[in-house]
């Protein structure tokens, strides 16, 4: 009778440390969900058309955009006859502004994220360095006309039942 005891005490105290184990990691995963969703929370991306140093300006692509062709056109304004060197992904292009300080470039996109980088080189020897990405998926876009009448359309469709 005493060894009966003594194992169902010892079973109990171990079925206790299992649940208060089981307690202990479920709220140490809550705490750490809604710390990654704090540092998730990113502000957006500064102004597209900053003018870094009076050097550099990149008009297309926007950063962090999603497109669904292949073919991209990098397109910005720097000193006149500078050196553009272009890079996506590891692909170079190597280029020079007209006259008025315009450059543009036409680059293939890989599936996925694409890095692309702008390096403008003047005479001086300065250089500055724009970053952009862009997302390249195969799966159609819904536009915004596409939205608005799937949503008015779900509207009347609760609005009738």
């Amino acid at each position: 009778m005493k060894k009966e005891m003594i194992i169902s005490v010892l079973v109990g105290l171990v079925f206790g440390l299992i649940i208060v184990y089981g307690v202990y990691t479920a709220q140490d995963s809550l705490s750490t969900t809604s710390q990654s969703i704090e540092e998730l929370n990113v502000s957006p991306s500064p102004d597209l058309e900053v003018i870094e140093n009076g050097i550099l300006a990149l008009h297309s692509p926007e950063d962090e955009i999603v497109v669904n062709e292949p073919a991209i056109t990098i397109t910005g304004t720097t000193k006149p006859e500078s050196y553009i060197v272009v890079f996506i992904n590891d692909n170079e292009n190597i280029i020079t502004s007209d006259e008025a300080g315009h450059f543009s470039v036409k680059g293939e996109l890989e599936l996925g994220s694409n890095i692309i980088e702008v390096h403008a080189l003047d005479e001086d020897g300065q250089t500055v360095v724009i970053e952009r990405t862009v997302i390249y998926t195969t799966k159609p876009l819904v536009e915004e006309d596409n939205l608005e009448e799937s949503a008015s359309e779900s509207a009347k469709t609760n609005n009738d039942e």
